[in-house]
């Protein structure tokens, strides 16, 4: 469930740094390999953090919870129009990450609008990317604040706008409707009847961080029943990540091309490819058969649709006792993300990763990354940085940047032909943050040239994930 702390979308680093050639012997053998080691996408990549990510009886039960409606709360907020809600003011049930998550779509989000958000009990300020091939990701969100894929959801069902619910919802939920299929798998500890006391675990119960004052329900509960609902709520996202894990696409036209079948993509594809490679430099970032580096780089992007969607949703109140939900004016990419996610308790060194020694929360202490590994950090120069986005199925997926600001590829690859955001003639910035990549220059394209590279980008989409993954499986 694709939804983030503030969370939700579409793309932010797509063909950072984005010469037609005719024929694959213009060219250079340095360009040659950089295409061979675009293909074929490989395995999914293990998650040490869940030990059930390969679990297929957990994959089953974590397609159920996908679906499952129950586990949101109250709607508290409409559109102008009423129309794409959920659901009337104040229903609640109605909303399940598939919500978001169009399974009939690519798994993502086109019912919400204003487009570059999503709407559950209310709105995020971002919109919900597609899911297929998320697990292939280094870091979860455009803005890595989330390093655990199966964490992500969490976040969704406890923040207010989004879901609107808690974890002992969650766990109450689960007692009620699916009982004896969580008891089956290997959860511990299992579900027993102390689940259904309402006074021990009170469905309003939240942790807040910093710690709740001392009377609040969360606070209320022992230290035990805190960590068994926790557990439950744990093991519900290990659940989803497990089936989000399934939803895989490979086998695409660029696939058939590199494996050796020349007619699997068109002339003008072929031209972008050797663009892609050559002149627009679009593999400096998408690298590899994921079409992306696993890392953060600032492409000057301002998001200038951003403040009319602020104006939308700002100063929406929040559930009955709680204050105005006022997202944030200005986003400062990974250097907000990596606070965020060094402060969670779900994080992969935290109490709930199944393996706290990845490494993943440390960084080099030299800019050229050979120095001595040391604990994460947010720095200055993280400010304005945005993961980089695979281009796998790119052309299902949009709209386009973290906040659906551009609504074609060809958008996105004028924006990358003008050398990303720029500055104006008094040498201030035009609202982006931070400094820009090296590699975001000019690219000098033509029309035809862009329209070639779009072409390209058209043969990155593969096979639709199996019917049998996009069933609704809940329980009644």
């Amino acid at each position: 469930m694709k939804v983030r702390i503030g969370l939700g979308v579409a793309f932010v680093s797509v063909l950072v740094g984005c010469s037609a050639s005719s024929s694959s012997d213009e060219l250079t053998p340095a360009q040659q390999t950089a295409i061979k080691a675009l293909s074929p996408l490989g395995d999914v990549p293990p998650d040490p953090t869940n030990q059930y990510a390969d679990d297929a009886d957990v994959a089953t039960f974590g397609q159920k919870l996908f679906f499952e409606k129950r586990f949101s709360g109250p709607i508290f907020k409409l559109p102008d129009d009423g129309m794409n809600a959920l659901g009337a003011l104040n229903d609640a049930n109605k909303v399940a990450c598939v919500s978001c998550h169009d399974v009939n779509d690519w798994f993502r989000d086109t019912r919400s609008q204003p487009p570059q958000t999503s709407l559950g009990v209310g709105y995020d300020i971002r919109n919900s990317p597609t899911l297929i091939n998320a697990q292939y990701y280094k870091w979860t969100e455009n803005d890595g604040v989330v390093d655990m894929e199966w964490a992500d959801g969490l976040f969704a069902i406890e923040l207010p706008w989004v879901m609107g619910a808690t974890r002992l919802h969650v766990a109450h939920t689960i007692y009620d409707h699916y009982k004896d299929a969580y008891n089956a798998l290997k959860f511990e500890p299992k579900l027993d009847d102390s689940l259904a006391d309402m006074t021990r675990f009170p469905p309003e119960a939240i942790p807040k961080f910093p710690a709740d004052a001392p009377d609040s329900a969360w606070e209320k509960m022992t230290a035990a029943d805190q960590e068994l609902a926790t557990r439950v709520f744990v093991n519900f996202g290990k659940a989803t990540g497990a089936y989000i894990r399934k939803l895989v696409s490979k086998n695409a036209p660029f696939d058939k091309y590199v494996a050796g079948d020349k007619t699997a993509i068109t002339a003008a594809a072929e031209r972008g490819l050797h663009l892609f490679v050559g002149k627009a430099n679009c593999v400096a970032c998408h690298k590899s058969p994921e079409f992306d580096d696993g890392e953060f780089h600032n492409t000057g992007y301002e998001p200038v649709a951003k403040q009319a969607h602020i104006d939308y949703i700002t100063g929406i109140p929040g559930p009955e006792g709680s204050p105005p939900i006022v997202p944030p004016h200005v986003e400062n990419g990974r250097f907000d993300a990596i606070g965020l996610l060094l402060g969670t308790e779900f994080n992969s060194s935290g109490k709930w990763s199944d393996n706290t020694t990845t490494g993943k929360l440390q960084m080099s202490e030299s800019p050229d990354g050979g120095g001595a590994m040391v604990p994460l950090a947010a720095l200055e120069s993280d400010k304005g940085k945005w993961r980089t986005k695979s281009l796998r199925s790119i052309a299902k997926t949009a709209p386009y940047f973290h906040n659906g600001q551009f609504a074609t590829l060809l958008d996105v690859v004028k924006f990358y032909n003008d050398g990303g955001g720029q500055d104006v003639s008094d040498g201030t910035t035009r609202g982006y943050l931070g400094t820009k990549d090296d590699t975001m220059k000019k690219l000098n394209l033509t029309d035809p040239e862009m329209g070639d590279i779009v072409e390209f980008l058209g043969t990155l989409t593969g096979d639709e994930v199996p019917a049998e993954l996009r069933m609704d499986t809940s329980a009644p």
